[in-house]
């Protein structure tokens, strides 16, 4: 498939996703369309049906392997009724497996950073994992659909359901609720904004974990001559088998993962089969953390998080103190999607602020600027209300010494 930007079944102009329909439209002509019929009318519908039929091909042909190694491989039968024993992975297992990439078609690999906009014609240069932006020349959208012949093809997406004026929206309310931040902040114009898809890799996993903590209780009493107190010390063991679906990591360089994992959660159920009609109107970069190095960070979250249910689970002691831990995983599917992200950036008094907003929820984080004139004016109005107060309470009790 050639580089693309999708035309208006109507009047023939680019055609833009827009976000509040969840449908394609035209502003020129204002009229919209589905998803399908766009796709229909600019012949992307035969390439999808295309891919479908090769991904479903891969996967029979990846179950017939194992299936396959299965059967000849002469495993041992291995007890696992007890959640507690589980046995150690192969030194050689490196993890989550990347299945093979679906291609829409055959390509060199040869990487691409110049592009021509097929309604001007005008030359596109942009970085060599770009998938979507907007054309220079005459601001049309472009998605370069010949990038992805060159990597691979996401299973799934969620498109955007959040809007542009949506996501100015929330930095402005977030930043007027912060009492420290300078007042010129606020009035700050944000000129750099992104609709941005972020390339995720997600990870399925069972987990069997278990854990050994030190419990420690104390308990006093009093008698007529004595006080008493009672120190127990125990020995409390918990194992569980915690199932995992969706665990994502970024499958980007370009925004950092205090970012992308401050935002989540996705809804993951209202995903869609991918389409380049999605990417129209939104900046879209293709992966460049291959899975194999985001492996160990999808690892972390879950041992994190089992460990997590299992400290959850043990209650009434006064204190309570994880000594050992064993976490096996069992690993599952691992799948490619582009997920939603408005990204802003902010420049104010020689610094940069970065945002991001769940394209999806909405959920917003970033960090704000503080004014120093607001914060130390803030403590010395703290500081002057307790001398009041405390003089208040103490004065009337040292008038007395004081006149003699």
């Amino acid at each position: 498939m050639s580089d693309v930007q999708l035309k208006c079944p109507a009047c023939g102009a680019p055609i833009n996703f827009d976000v509040p329909s969840g449908r394609m439209k035209c502003n020129y002509c204002s009229a919209t369309f589905s998803v399908q019929e766009v796709n229909q009318f600019n012949g992307i519908n035969a390439a999808n049906q295309e891919l479908e039929s090769a991904r479903q091909a891969q996967k029979t042909n990846n179950q017939s392997e194992t299936e396959l190694n299965a059967a000849g491989g002469g495993a041992e039968n291995i007890d696992t009724s007890s959640p507690q024993t589980t046995s150690s992975l192969p030194p050689e297992t490196p993890g989550w497996v990347e299945p093979d990439p679906t291609y829409l078609d055959e390509a060199t690999g040869e990487k691409m950073a110049q592009f021509e906009c097929g309604s001007c014609g005008g030359e596109i240069i942009g970085p060599a994992d770009m998938v979507s932006t907007k054309c220079p020349w005459c601001n049309n959208n472009f998605v370069a659909t010949g990038q992805l012949t060159r990597t691979r093809v996401p299973d799934r997406m969620i498109p955007f359901g959040m809007t542009k004026e949506q996501a100015l929206a929330a930095f402005k309310q977030q930043a007027a609720g912060l009492k420290l931040i300078p007042n010129a902040f606020k009035q700050v114009s944000v000129n750099d904004i992104q609709g941005v898809y972020v390339p995720y890799w997600l990870y399925d996993a069972s987990v069997a974990g278990v854990a050994t903590f030190e419990c420690e209780r104390t308990s006093s009493w009093s008698d007529s001559d004595y006080t008493y107190t009672e120190h127990d010390v125990y020995s409390v063991s918990r194992n569980a088998n915690v199932a995992y679906l969706d665990v994502p990591v970024s499958g980007t360089s370009k925004v950092t993962a205090e970012l992308t994992e401050a935002i989540e959660p996705f809804d993951y159920s209202t995903s869609v089969a991918f389409s380049p009609a999605y990417l129209t109107g939104f900046v879209t970069n293709k992966y460049d953390v291959e899975a194999e190095t985001a492996n160990p960070r999808a690892l972390e979250r879950m041992r994190k998080s089992a460990e997590d249910v299992l400290r959850n689970s043990v209650s009434g002691y006064d204190s309570i103190q994880m000594t050992s831990s064993n976490i096996e995983p069992s690993f599952g599917e691992l799948e490619y999607v582009f997920l939603p992200l408005w990204l802003l950036n902010v420049s104010f008094a020689g610094q940069n602020y970065n945002y991001a907003m769940n394209g999806q929820t909405g959920k917003f984080v970033g960090t704000f600027p503080v004014s120093k004139a607001k914060y130390w004016g803030g403590l010395l109005g703290i500081a002057t209300a307790l001398t009041v107060a405390l003089g208040a309470v103490f004065i009337p009790f040292l008038a007395p010494w004081l006149l003699n």
